[in-house]
């Protein structure tokens, strides 16, 4: 069975249609934004983001390294966020579910949640035996001439 029945293939999304939900460790940001850099091609793991609101699931860092050195794109990957196949969690060790709609609404009004405070997984057998969504990409080979 195949574990990414709603990942589309990446494509390049504009920057500003991006919706994040978290915060972001600027240090890590910056890390990040150094090491795009030094590279003219870089091998980057998409960021995934809903189909319908483009609000960012999984890659706020890269996310906001790219908006930091001013490019214009960044390679995505669109999912179905109400697909019961992803599950939301506070943290691995609670198992407490958070509400995908409330995710959003506060994302749409500006809310943004601390960093890394949701922990998005695909149900295999039940909650806490799921797979994190990133854990499912693969790197992919963009030339930094296409983000601009």
């Amino acid at each position: 069975m195949d574990k990414r029945p709603f990942l589309s293939n990446y494509e390049l999304i504009e920057l500003s249609s991006l919706l994040p939900h978290e915060e972001v460790n600027l240090i890590k940001s910056q890390h990040i934004a150094e090491t795009i850099v030094k590279n003219a091609l870089y091998f980057f793991k998409p960021i995934i983001i809903t189909k319908d609101e483009c609000m960012i699931i999984d890659g706020h860092h890269r996310f906001t390294a790219l908006k930091n050195l001013g490019l214009k794109y960044a390679p995505c990957i669109l999912c179905d966020y109400h697909s019961d196949q992803i599950i939301v969690l506070e943290n691995l060790e609670s198992k407490k579910v958070i509400n995908k709609d409330q995710i959003i609404k506060a994302a749409k009004n500006g809310l943004l949640g601390a960093e890394k405070s949701t922990f998005h997984l695909i149900k295999n057998k039940g909650i806490g035996e799921g797979v994190h969504l990133s854990s499912l990409l693969e790197r992919v080979k963009v030339d930094l001439k296409d983000l601009q």
